[in-house]
């Protein structure tokens, strides 16, 4: 990218600006998606006709990964690890936290889990935490979101 005589050299990352991003960004990342569904992890939803497994959810830059226990979670982890280093893409490890559940509990493991030698914390008990915006532990609270969205959807309107 030039502008004028000075050139910007751009050597990691994908430049914001550019309308091409979010493609650019999603292909980084698609073959990582791949590799979680392949690996045949996750935790198994049942539906009355058939299970269903889900591994992983992603939107742009928020992640969140489903294990059946803490070995696939770790497993699951390190696959995330070893992509993102093969890839030079960077995890915002400060911003992640662990939750364990059985049966719509919370379950303290006092097991950390480790990613590029870095413990990730596990959440309180009662601990939330945002993904996509809005404030989630085992159960999402339908009531409290809505009266958040409801209150943010006053503010934006008053500001137009």
């Amino acid at each position: 990218m030039t502008h004028g005589d000075n050139q910007i050299k751009i050597m990691r990352g994908i430049y914001q600006g550019d309308c091409l991003s979010p493609l650019w960004f999603c292909m980084a990342l698609f073959p990582l998606s791949r590799i979680l569904r392949r690996n045949q992890v996750g935790y198994k939803l049942n539906s009355k006709d058939e299970a269903t497994t889900v591994s992983h959810n992603w939107y742009m830059v928020d992640f969140k990964l489903y294990a059946k226990n803490k070995q696939q979670l770790q497993s699951m982890s390190e696959i995330v690890s070893y992509y993102t280093k093969d890839t030079s893409i960077s995890l915002g490890l400060d911003k992640c936290a662990v939750l364990h559940g059985n049966k719509g509990k919370v379950v303290k493991t006092q097991d950390l889990l480790i990613i590029e030698d870095e413990c990730i914390r596990e959440l309180e008990a009662k601990e939330q935490y945002k993904y996509l915006g809005i404030q989630q532990h085992l159960k999402i609270a339908r009531k409290d979101v809505k009266q958040e969205l409801m209150t943010m959807l006053k503010i934006r309107l008053r500001n137009v």
